[in-house]
């Protein structure tokens, strides 16, 4: 059979040990039920899957289900959702700001913390006050120069604090006594005060507090006779609005004389009130509902019904429509991991409801291809170019599981007659081959048997794929056809062939039972290398093994479910 070891310089991973003595120089780590010599690669909130080593080594591809935020606006004249403003991928807070051109987006990660500038422009984002991973509740001054926000210190005080939308240091305006909160920062017309909620430790109410930036004096503008919350400034700049016992939203001047109730006849559950640019209206805000008044008339009108997650409106630009809905949703991604940096270099950006899988690389070119599927359960092939991040559509339908071989020469992948994968009769699938330099169809393998995910073998002749029954090893017996040659009996998944090593030849890496196997390939006899992992792919030498964990965590790495390990095999012990 191709592809026999050579005796004395290749060795069956049977006979590691006697392999070592021969070659002093390597060391093959004996499997043991404790992942030694582990490198983790990715430590972050996301579920990854299916990673791809590049060529060179350098970038490690996969892809990673995430949490999206898109954030849509509405005209005041229409019920209706009138647009999509931002597509976020992170779960935000509630509490958002709006610069005053509309051109950024300041947000706090649930996943993350800190506080996150966001371009409405390139879609960018970038950290704000890194010192500050408690930061919330931004609040944009009325120029678009400085943001103001609320801070939890490593002494456990809340602080008000501004900082420069340019990512300068920033700087703590107010703090508060132990046991004492702060909220809800918000901007006078003229950018020299901040008002804010106040809630002292030896009182049960909140009072609404004004800053002076210029002199650092404070004033309590309410009484300590009922809580007040949310305090919004109207433009003219002698009025601010708040929400009185979470229940009603009330009118009161900046000097602290006789306020004003504007709610409705009935009560609402925590209202948050946001003036119109004008201020001829407000619009109250709860969990369910968004209200506008037009403080002429005291008319109300119901004005959305939230069907997202709520959001604190803010209001375009152009004084027309406001951020009213913030519609959360998970997806797929492909993100591009610089192994020698430790940073993220690429993502790609799915259309809204798309999902991007399964990455594969070219080995001689910087781009690679991924399955990008959608809500209809359709899926096509895509080419990333990782120098501009441009998407080519490759044109190849209802496909997935795509593998390139290691010459650049063929396209493998598993296709089917409908939309969907399904695995009734009535539903065709086959594996295809496509020709990469001009993207032909050179043949297709037809069975009963379900294949997927398979994997090219180093020369470039073979192919491994996987079955419900077992592993299969297809191979070229004449041009552009391919045989059954061998197969291996068990119930394995996400097979991987590993690259040609001068040393020890190469190995079928795949999972059964949430442990992931080496397989020879001349006697099918299986070395478990990894515990709890799957999805394994080599690194361009074959030394080294990433792959997914599939532990459910422990006291020293509790969130290790999901994220990508890279495990060695092989090292040289003469370096």
């Amino acid at each position: 059979m191709s592809g026999t070891r050579q005796i004395g310089s290749c060795i069956l991973i049977s006979f590691a040990w006697l392999w070592i003595e021969c070659n002093p120089e390597f060391h093959l780590f004996e499997p043991v039920p404790v992942q030694t010599n582990v490198r983790q690669v990715t430590q972050d909130p996301w579920k990854h899957e299916s990673p791809a080593w590049s060529t060179v080594g350098e970038y490690l591809a996969f892809s990673t289900t995430i949490e999206v935020s898109e954030l849509l606006f509405n005209e005041i004249s229409s019920e209706q959702q009138s647009g999509l403003i931002a597509r976020i991928h992170d779960k935000i807070d509630a509490r958002i700001a709006l610069s005053p051109d509309g051109q950024y987006i300041v947000y706090r990660s649930k996943y993350y913390g800190h506080l996150w500038l966001y371009s409405t422009l390139d879609e960018s984002v970038n950290i704000l006050a890194a010192e500050d991973s408690s930061a919330a509740e931004p609040a944009f001054s009325p120029d678009g120069s400085s943001l103001a926000y609320i801070n939890h210190n490593s002494d456990s005080l809340y602080q008000l604090k501004t900082i420069s939308t340019e990512g300068h240091s920033s700087t703590t305006r107010f703090t508060a006594q132990k046991g004492e909160l702060l909220g809800w920062p918000c901007w006078s017309p003229d950018g020299q005060s901040i008002a804010f909620s106040y809630q002292r430790h030896d009182s049960a109410h909140s009072r609404i507090v004004i800053f002076s930036i210029n002199t650092t004096d404070t004033t309590v503008i309410t009484p300590d006779v009922f809580s007040a919350q949310s305090p919004a400034w109207s433009p003219s700049g002698d009025h601010i609005a708040f929400c009185k016992n979470q229940q009603e939203i009330v009118l009161i001047p900046v000097d602290g004389s006789e306020w004003m109730p504007l709610n409705p006849t009935f009560k609402l559950d925590h209202p948050k009130p946001c003036w119109s640019m004008d201020g001829a209206y407000l619009v109250i805000s709860t969990e369910q509902m968004h209200y506008l008044i037009t403080l002429a008339t005291d008319a109300y009108i119901n004005f959305y019904q939230n069907i997202g997650c709520p959001i604190y409106p803010q209001w375009l630009p152009d004084g027309n429509a406001l951020i009213i809905q913030n519609n959360q949703r998970s997806t797929h991604v492909i993100q591009v991991f610089d192994l020698s940096t430790d940073q993220l270099v690429a993502e790609s950006r799915p259309f809204s409801n798309a999902m991007d899988t399964n990455p594969a690389w070219f080995y001689h070119r910087e781009s690679l291809i991924f399955q990008r599927g959608s809500t209809d359960l359709s899926s096509y092939l895509v080419q990333f170019m990782l120098s501009d991040h441009r998407l080519l559509d490759l044109n190849i339908q209802n496909a997935y599981d795509a593998a390139i071989s290691l010459d650049d020469s063929s396209l493998l992948c598993v296709q089917s007659s409908r939309a969907y994968r399904s695995y009734d009769l009535t539903n065709t699938c086959y594996l295809s081959l496509y020709k990469l330099n001009t993207m032909e169809l050179s043949f297709i393998v037809q069975s009963d048997t379900l294949f997927s995910q398979p994997s090219w073998a180093p020369d470039s002749k073979r192919f491994v794929c996987r079955s419900d029954y077992g592993l299969h090893i297809f191979e070229k017996d004449y041009p552009d056809h391919y045989k059954q040659a061998a197969y291996i009996s068990g119930r394995f998944e996400n097979p991987a062939w590993s690259p040609e090593n001068p040393v020890y030849g190469s190995y079928i890496a795949a999972c059964q039972e949430n442990d992931i196997y080496l397989l020879n390939t001349d006697s099918y006899e299986k070395k478990r290398v990894i515990v709890n992992g799957r999805d394994p792919c080599w690194s361009p030498d074959g030394t080294q093994i990433a792959y997914v964990s599939t532990s459910v965590g422990s006291d020293e790495n509790p969130s290790a479910y999901g994220q990508i390990f890279i495990k060695t095999l092989i090292y040289d012990l003469s370096e």
